[in-house]
C-alpha cells in the first residue's frame, strides 16, 4: 500500500530543501518519500548534475583537511579560544587554523567573538547554522566507533 504524500511527516526543517530525486528521497509537496518506496526510479547519471545537489553544497562548506575537525571541536566543547583549539588539534599550524576559521565564519558556520583586552582574547563557537551539522558529526562518530578495529 502506497502512502499518500500528505500523510508523510515533513522533514524539511530550517529552510532545508529536500533532495530532488535519487537514493535519498524524492521531493513531493515539501516532504520526503520513504527510501523504501519501490516505485521510485533512480535518475540517470547522464541527466544529473552533481554541482546542483545539496551534497555538493555541503561539501563546499566542510571540505578540507581540518574543517570537520574544527567543527567537531566546537560541537564537543562549545565556546573555544583560538589557542585552546590549536593545542587540541596538535597538527594544525597557526596560519591554517586561522584561515579555516575565517572560511567557516564567512560561510556562517562559526561565530567569532573578540574581546578588547590585552592580551587579545578571541573565542569561537558554532552558529545556529553550524549547530545544524551536529547530527551529521554525531553520525560520523557513531560510524567510526562501530567500524574501528
Amino acid at each position: 500500500m502506497k502512502a499518500d504524500s500528505s500523510e508523510l511527516p515533513s522533514e524539511n526543517t530550517q529552510g532545508a530543501q529536500p533532495p530532488k530525486s535519487g537514493v535519498f528521497g524524492k521531493a513531493g509537496a515539501g516532504t520526503l518519500q520513504p527510501l523504501q518506496d519501490a516505485q521510485r526510479l533512480k535518475p540517470s547519471i547522464a541527466e544529473s548534475d552533481l554541482d546542483s545537489t545539496g551534497f555538493s553544497h555541503t561539501l563546499t562548506l566542510i571540505n578540507g583537511k581540518y574543517k570537520m575537525t574544527i567543527l567537531y571541536c566546537l560541537a564537543q566543547f562549545g565556546c573555544v579560544r583560538f589557542n585552546e583549539m590549536q593545542r587540541y588539534i596538535a597538527t594544525i599550524s597557526f596560519k591554517t587554523l586561522s584561515a579555516n576559521l575565517k572560511a567557516l565564519e564567512a560561510d556562517g558556520l562559526v561565530v567569532r567573538k573578540e574581546y578588547p583586552q590585552i592580551p587579545p582574547k578571541v573565542e569561537y563557537r558554532l552558529s545556529e547554522k553550524g549547530e545544524s551539522l551536529i547530527p551529521i558529526i554525531e553520525a560520523m562518530c557513531y560510524w567510526g566507533e562501530a567500524h574501528c578495529e
